[in-house]
């Protein structure tokens, strides 16, 4: 059986200061399989502020690039807010990729949120199931007057994990929350040989971490994409965990070997403490039509929380000191310190 992996990628764009407090440049949400290639969008969202051109350099973690076709060009596309007299340079230097995007009629962005480009991304075939991280650094933002602030970091988690396990279980893929955030998740069984009806469990989550409520206390648990239309979920809790029931009314089976079972509505306390920790499905009793089947008495999964203990803080850099590069004649040179340089570093008369 071929074990399938999934980068779950996630960004985080913070930026000190009060002027621009609400701009944020960031990746969409999206998973690429090892080995897979995928279009991406990159967005910017400046509710106060109007912006012409950005710049910035993109670190990726190992394993992740950007595509290249048939000409060794790389994939990159403006994307819906840029105006016909946008364009884009790319180029990859000393490890990392250097974008200008710009107006060559000084025309802004259009709207204040949205993508800006959208790029092609190519995971590698090995890419291992770990937490990776990346990087925009030297971002510049401009405004029609050719003023704007610039930032010398921002990073990025790059969360490499297993899609499909190798054995039968009942499973949620680890997945991050911010302090105070309320998300849906699936609850997945991945059944390859044996055909199920129901299954009951006990279930452990981090402290913190809770399922959430509607206004009449139930629970927000509801039936996944498997579950047949005779099937039902009982929910409760005791002793400091949740109990599950997943049951067919007529015997039906679950449909299919793989999948979401339930999704389940959790909510993070303002005050969680930061960090991945731990919850258990315990005590997962699968039953066939004939009412037999295994049990297993625990099976893990991680919940990273995103919060004061991890953030990520954005410096706006010092305007002496920083790196700027700006493209001319199909070269890339870099400004620092009032002298223009070329990528290797020599100074340029």
């Amino acid at each position: 059986m071929k074990k399938n992996f999934t980068i779950l990628i996630a960004m985080l764009f913070t930026i000190a200061g009060n002027a621009f407090a609400d701009d944020k440049l960031y990746f969409e949400d999206f998973e690429i399989e090892p080995g897979e290639t995928k279009v991406v969008n990159i967005l910017l969202d400046n509710p106060e502020a109007e912006y012409r051109d950005l710049q910035f350099d993109l670190y990726l973690p190992e394993g992740i690039t950007v595509a290249q076709d048939e000409d060794d060009e790389f994939l990159v596309e403006l994307g819906s807010r840029c105006t016909k007299k946008h364009s884009v340079g790319f180029s990859y230097t000393d490890g990392h990729y250097v974008c200008m995007l710009y107006s060559t009629a000084k025309n802004p962005l259009t709207g204040n949120s949205g993508d800006i480009l959208s790029i092609t991304l190519k995971a590698a075939d090995d890419v291992a199931p770990e937490i990776l991280t990346g990087y925009f650094r030297n971002v510049s933002l401009s405004k029609t007057d050719a003023t704007g602030p610039t930032y010398n970091e921002f990073s990025f988690d790059v969360t490499v994990g297993s899609n499909t396990p190798d054995t039968e279980q009942v499973y949620i893929k680890d997945f991050k929350m911010e302090q105070g955030e309320t998300k849906t998740v699936d609850i997945l069984l991945y059944n390859p040989d044996t055909e199920y009806r129901d299954l009951q469990f006990d279930l452990y989550l981090p402290e913190g971490i809770t399922i959430a409520q509607d206004e009449d206390n139930e629970f927000l648990v509801e039936l996944g994409s498997r579950c047949t239309k005779k099937h039902s979920v009982g929910f409760s809790y005791t002793d400091g965990h949740y109990v599950c029931m997943l049951y067919s009314t007529a015997k039906n089976p679950l449909t299919g070997n793989s999948g979401d079972i339930l999704s389940i509505t959790l909510k993070a306390d303002e005050n969680a403490t930061p960090g991945t920790q731990k919850g258990y499905f315990r005590n997962v009793s699968l039953s066939k039509t004939d009412a037999t089947g295994p049990t297993y008495n625990e099976f893990s999964f991680g919940i990273t929380i995103k919060g004061d203990a991890n953030a990520i803080e954005a410096v706006k850099a010092d305007a002496a000191t920083s790196n700027k590069k700006v493209f001319r004649d199909g070269a890339v040179i870099i400004i620092r310190g009032g002298r223009e340089y070329n990528v290797n570093g020599t100074p340029l008369k």
